[in-house]
């Protein structure tokens, strides 16, 4: 039975292993991978931009003094001057000029002229459509003719958000008819180094043999954190335009950015830390990404795959063997483990493990082994409610449901309380009775000693024709076993009465019964074949529960108990010794005794009999029969007729006339079960 459920239980991690596998490989949790890059971004801490980057902001300030947008292009030409003069060696701007300015043509000339002359601007264009899966861009808008013309490199400012609108990773370059057109950021880079864009090809990140065909022509930009303003060197355009400070303390050996912070220009990007961040800072981490060569990179897809199979593993082979504390320890593990890894290696090594599929397929499997262990749960609830509901105890029931393991298969040894009632005259009453007659006896005897015996926690073992055999402190344990026990008993014989009346009332005969019970050691659990089983108990104390229930025949009593039981529940129950007898098939002899009422519920006449009695028993074994013969006389008067003490007034007479032998040890041997 485990080894199905554990079985089972691998084929469900499996089953998920496998869905998270073809979901993964199909993008199913890209939108999901996203949000963790971005949450790794915000909890990896504080992670300024180079220092020589900084970046001439178009800001609100500016234009109010300056006026509106766009500024004549002399303006721009007056920025670049004095950038250049103060020492800057690369002038990037995120501006597009890619029309002549109409109003003013001679203004167009002057930056023209003045670009060409300083040797360190990189212009912007655009593509009108998106670059492609190819990396080929389409209807390109240059700057005019005269600035594309003066300029050191142009580069594309295209960006290419995500598809959920976040801008994280870049395209490097693009292609145009037979042209190969570097991105703002790539220009600026190898303006900035000194370098043509052929010789920076090869060290562009997702390069593969120097073969673009098999570049994967992706940055993925390591952003500096915008939360923290001094990540960020910015100066506003209108301060850097006027006054006569020397500039070069600011920006000599820097590469500069010029682009628009103004949220009326509408150059706003959302990045992971915040939704608006202004498009010329994204080129900046852009460049910083190049020099430092710190860009975020991603494992392989086959890493991934990997992590998911060992996941599936862990929660297939080790996790359904253990306690349901270690299966949600082991969980929280995982899930932690893999959390804490991951912002690991992105705040260190600025490696992006895809952690969703590993965390999806721990959830999934833990999910499934979760739901599958409170299905078999209720189902084995109700197998064993269903298995027990006829002749267990609703208390005992709600105990072993909650802990199936109490009913430990193939048996274990434990002391318990056995319990044998017999009708009384059987045979004679199904001679006499018609079938139908006997089976409406039976039914209403049986069902109600069941209730009994139900009542007090006992499991009903089985009906074995006129008799009941019951046990107790199994499945469930009960410390008060044998007390449970010999309460059943009683009442079993305090419903003599009613039931009588009620089988009188019907012109049917009376019944009477007789109870053996015996506590011990036994094997008790579940005993059969592997498809057909009882729970049942075994051992010489059921043997023995069965000899004393027939056993009473010989003395005329109800309820014989076991010195064991009687040590048991002697606190809670009244009776008086019986005999020291020596059942058929065994040697070492045992004390019975008889079971008689609830403590403190004998009437006072029977417990100055009962006093009487124990006193003439101990004569009678110390061979004193003369004595005790008078002793047991006068029990009789204050319980007459009673059947036990007739017994041994019948055993002192004979030993009077004949006496045992001197070896004689008290004990009476059964000659019969």
């Amino acid at each position: 039975m485990v080894k199905k459920h554990l079985t089972r239980s691998f084929l469900l991690c499996l089953v998920v292993t496998f869905w998270v596998l073809g979901f993964y490989t199909f993008g199913g949790f890209d939108s999901l991978e996203l949000k963790a890059v971005d949450f790794r971004f915000q909890m990896r801490g504080n992670r300024p931009l180079q220092k020589n980057i900084s970046v001439v902001v178009i800001d609100e300030k500016s234009i109010e003094k300056l006026g509106r947008w766009p500024w004549p292009r002399a303006t721009h030409a007056k920025l670049v001057r004095r950038l250049e003069k103060a020492g800057a060696k690369a002038i990037a701007f995120d501006t597009l000029f890619t029309e002549p300015d109409m109003t003013n043509q001679k203004s167009d000339e002057i930056l023209a002229e003045t670009v060409g002359n300083s040797g360190v601007v990189v212009s912007a264009f655009f593509f009108k459509n998106e670059i492609d899966e190819n990396h080929i861009g389409k209807n390109v808008a240059y700057p005019y003719q005269g600035l594309n013309e003066s300029s050191s490199y142009v580069g594309f400012v295209n960006l290419n958000p995500d598809h959920d609108g976040v801008t994280r990773r870049t395209k490097l370059y693009a292609i145009e008819g037979e042209d190969l057109l570097p991105s703002l950021g790539v220009a600026t880079y190898c303006l900035s180094e000194g370098k043509t864009f052929e010789e920076v090809i090869p060290q562009l990140p997702g390069m593969i043999d120097n073969d673009l065909s098999l570049s994967k022509n992706e940055l993925f930009v390591n952003f500096a954190d915008p939360r923290y303003k001094n990540n960020y060197s910015q100066h506003s355009y209108v301060d850097i335009l006027t006054g006569d400070k020397d500039l070069s303390s600011l920006f000599n050996g820097k590469i500069v950015f010029v682009g628009a912070t103004a949220a009326a220009l509408f150059d706003m990007k959302a990045i992971p830390f915040v939704s608006k961040f202004p498009g010329v800072f994204v080129h900046a981490n852009i460049v910083d990404n190049l020099i430092n060569k710190n860009w975020i990179r991603e494992i392989e897809s086959y890493w991934t795959f990997l992590f998911v199979i060992l996941v599936g593993l862990l929660f297939g082979f080790y996790i359904p063997r253990q306690s349901t504390w270690i299966k949600l320890v082991s969980f929280f593990v995982v899930v932690g483990g893999g959390v804490g890894f991951s912002l690991w290696l992105f705040s260190t090594q600025q490696l992006v493990v895809h952690i969703v599929p590993p965390l999806i397929t721990a959830l999934g499997c833990y999910g499934a082994l979760i739901f599958y262990h409170l299905v078999i749960e209720e189902k084995e609830k109700r197998k064993i409610k269903g298995s027990f509901k006829q002749y267990l105890s609703p208390k005992v029931i709600e105990i072993i449901t909650k802990d199936p393991s109490k009913l430990k298969l193939g048996g274990e040894e434990r002391e318990v309380t056995i319990f044998f009632l017999d009708i009384a005259g059987f045979t004679t009453m199904s001679e006499a009775l018609a079938p139908t007659q006997l089976v409406e006896v039976m039914n209403q005897c049986l069902t109600k000693f069941s209730n009994v015996i139900l009542k007090q926690q006992g499991l009903i073992n089985k009906y074995i024709g006129d008799c009941i055999m019951a046990f107790w402190n199994a499945p469930a344990v009960q410390p008060n076993h044998a007390t449970l026990a010999c309460l059943a008993g009683l009442e079993c014989i305090e419903a003599l009465p009613e039931l009588n009346k009620s089988f009188q009332a019907k012109g049917l005969p009376s019944i009477d019964c007789r109870v053996g019970i015996n506590t011990g050691n036994a094997v008790v659990g579940n005993m059969g074949s592997m498809d057909r089983f009882d729970y049942t108990v075994m051992g010489d104390s059921v043997n023995l529960a069965s000899r004393l229930e027939g056993a009473n025949k010989q003395y005329h009593s109800h309820i014989m108990i076991s010195e064991r039981t009687f040590e048991s529940a002697k606190e809670d129950i009244e009776a008086r010794d019986m005999d020291l007898i020596r059942v058929k098939g065994k040697v070492k002899p045992i004390k019975v005794f008889e079971l008689l009422s609830r403590r403190g519920k004998l009437d006072e006449q029977f417990n100055k009999g009962r006093k009487l009695y124990h006193d003439a028993l101990h004569l009678y074994r110390e061979r004193e029969f003369d004595d005790a013969l008078h002793g047991f006389q006068e029990v009789l008067d204050f319980i007459p007729n009673d059947p036990l003490t007739r017994v041994y007034l019948e055993r002192a007479r004979q030993f009077t006339i004949s006496p045992p032998p001197s070896q004689w040890d008290g004990v009476w041997v059964m000659k019969t079960k």
